[in-house]
C-alpha cells in the first residue's frame, strides 16, 4: 500500500535521489533548460517552481530557504537577484516541458524542461578564476628559481 507516500522515489534511495534532484535543479538554474526523462522532469518542475516562488519575495528568509537546499551563495544570489524578478508578475507556471524523443536503449520518454521567460544569467565561479591565477604564479616562480640557480 502507498499510504502517506508524498513524492516520487525514482527507483533511488534517499541520498542518491536528493543528490540527483539537487544537481538537476542546479543545472536548470544555471543553463535555463535541461533535457531529462519525463519522471525526473516532474520532480524537477515541482522543485524549481517552489524555489522561484519562494525567491520572488527577495527577503532574507527567502535567501536562507534557497541556501538551505543548495549551500552555494553565488547560486542563491543568481536565483534571488536575477531569475526570480523576471517572474515577478507570474503566479506560477515558470517552466514548460516539451516532449523531445524516446531514448533508444530503454524507450524512455525524454523531455526538455525550460523556463517560460528568457533568462540572461552569467554565472561564473570566482574560485575557478583564482585557481588559474595561482597556477600561473606557481609556474612563474619556478622559472624564476631556475634562472636564479643558473646564474649562481
Amino acid at each position: 500500500m502507498r499510504h502517506r507516500v508524498k513524492r516520487k522515489k525514482l527507483g533511488l534511495e534517499y541520498d542518491h535521489r536528493r543528490a540527483l534532484t539537487k544537481s538537476l535543479v542546479r543545472s536548470m538554474f544555471l543553463s535555463g533548460k535541461i533535457e531529462t526523462t519525463k519522471a525526473r522532469a516532474r520532480v524537477l518542475v515541482g522543485l524549481t517552481e517552489r524555489m522561484i516562488s519562494r525567491a520572488k519575495k527577495g527577503d532574507v528568509s527567502a535567501k536562507r530557504y534557497v541556501y538551505h537546499y543548495f549551500q552555494d551563495q553565488n547560486l542563491v544570489n543568481l536565483i534571488v537577484d536575477k531569475i526570480a524578478p523576471v517572474f515577478k508578475d507570474r503566479n506560477g507556471g515558470f517552466t514548460r516541458t516539451i516532449k523531445v524523443k524516446r531514448r533508444k536503449g530503454d524507450d524512455a520518454v525524454l523531455v526538455r524542461v525550460e523556463f517560460v521567460e528568457k533568462i540572461d544569467n552569467n554565472f561564473k565561479k570566482p574560485e575557478v578564476e583564482k585557481k588559474k591565477k595561482v597556477k600561473k604564479i606557481v609556474k612563474e616562480t619556478k622559472k624564476e628559481k631556475s634562472k636564479k640557480e643558473a646564474s649562481k
